[in-house]
């Protein structure tokens, strides 16, 4: 990663990066994200639960957009990807790509893109679109964000009795026990939740907890994701849409 991270910015800052993009075979590069923090957070109070590594403030993407529009086509994915099949590329091309459907892709990005004639992909989770709730990952972001990482960890091992649970996460809050619980303990929590523990003892037990604490689901959806109405201004805007899967599972843990 250092080397990596090294070797972009020695490209950036020295112009190198022109030299490379004549040399090198032209090609399809890829931008993900998530939410656009409006300047002004009023603007989309749902964000506030969700972590920082979701969000890129707007003046930022701004300052991304205006560098790479005066060098590369800024495309959705699939145009993208049809350019590519067709083959001798004359410049490279930039998709923007943001997951899961936020309010922010409507109310903050969109007028970003119409402003810089710039292509994009959303890719929807739908549930929360047709039924208004939320997977569990928000619901753990709204509780770490009311109580703390270790006493939700903590709630939730009372709760979940799978064996998964019990050992890692059960590690994890033993080793914060002892060390303390810094900033990467909520996101370490997080994964082993998403990828290591049982699917539906988890969402049980965050449920519980969730409910205890006086959490609305369909208010923290609202607060969150756009309605279906904003998706189809999006795809009336130019905005590409594709889908990602109704409630966010994690596709390699699902049978065929």
């Amino acid at each position: 990663m250092l080397v990596r991270e090294v070797y972009a910015r020695v490209l950036f800052h020295t112009g190198l990066h022109a030299l490379v993009e004549r040399l090198s075979s032209k090609r399809l590069t890829i931008l993900a994200g998530h939410c656009v923090t409006p300047d002004d957070q009023s603007q989309w109070p749902g964000g506030r639960h969700l972590p920082d590594d979701m969000k890129i403030p707007a003046a930022k993407l701004r300052r991304i957009l205006t560098w790479f529009s005066a060098r590369y086509p800024l495309v959705a994915i699939g145009e993208g990807a049809g350019a590519l099949d067709l083959g001798a590329l004359p410049r490279s091309l930039v998709a923007l790509s943001f997951d899961d459907g936020y309010r922010d892709n409507h109310r903050v990005l969109l007028p970003l893109l119409q402003e810089y004639k710039a292509g994009a992909t959303v890719f929807l989770e739908t549930r929360p679109l047709d039924e208004r709730k939320v997977n569990w990952s928000h619901k753990y972001f709204w509780l770490v964000a009311r109580l703390s990482p270790l006493e939700v960890a903590k709630r939730y091992l009372e709760l979940a009795r799978d064996q998964g649970s019990q050992e890692i996460v059960g590690a994890l809050v033993k080793q914060a026990a002892a060390s303390g619980a810094g900033a990467q303990f909520s996101y370490s929590v997080k994964r082993a939740l998403k990828y290591d523990v049982d699917c539906a003892s988890r969402d049980r037990a965050l449920d519980a907890i969730f409910e205890r604490e006086g959490g609305d689901e369909r208010a923290l959806c609202d607060e969150l994701y756009m309605t279906w109405d904003e998706a189809r201004e999006l795809a009336r805007g130019g905005v590409e849409l594709g889908g990602h899967t109704v409630s966010h599972a994690v596709l390699s843990k699902q049978p065929p």
